[in-house]
């Protein structure tokens, strides 16, 4: 059984893997930290668990901001490169946004946890 992290909900307490952390985040965060804080709020589950969930698990870099301006500026480049809309289903509460947005938002959050990743994966400078 993978290891869990408890965080509190007022009916007890949600149990945490690093996997589901990942999905779940990989599910919201691409629409900003405010829905992620939202999401959190309507599933009333505890910010500071919560945080402490994606420190224990090493998954805090996977809380990422993307400002609107971001996503403009990644929408004209797609634009530009003439690079075609995905087809495939897109997060729960990303079709509201629209494709070429959501597109934009997916690539802006995986670029992000990649440059992230590879950072941590970088050997230190001796």
């Amino acid at each position: 059984m993978d290891e869990t992290f408890p965080v509190r909900t007022p009916w007890g307490a949600e149990r945490m893997t690093r996997e589901g952390m990942r999905k779940f985040l990989a599910s919201v965060s691409p629409q900003g930290l405010n829905y992620v804080y939202h999401v959190l709020n309507v599933h009333m589950m505890d910010h500071q668990d919560f945080e402490a969930a994606c420190d224990h698990f090493g998954v805090r870099h996977l809380l990422v901001e993307i400002t609107d301006s971001e996503v403009c500026g990644e929408m004209a480049a797609r634009r530009a490169r003439e690079e075609p809309p995905s087809t495939g289903p897109l997060p729960i509460m990303m079709e509201v946004l629209g494709r070429e947005e959501a597109d934009a938002r997916i690539a802006i959050y995986n670029r992000r946890v990649a440059e992230a990743e590879a950072k941590m994966a970088a050997p230190a400078p001796a």
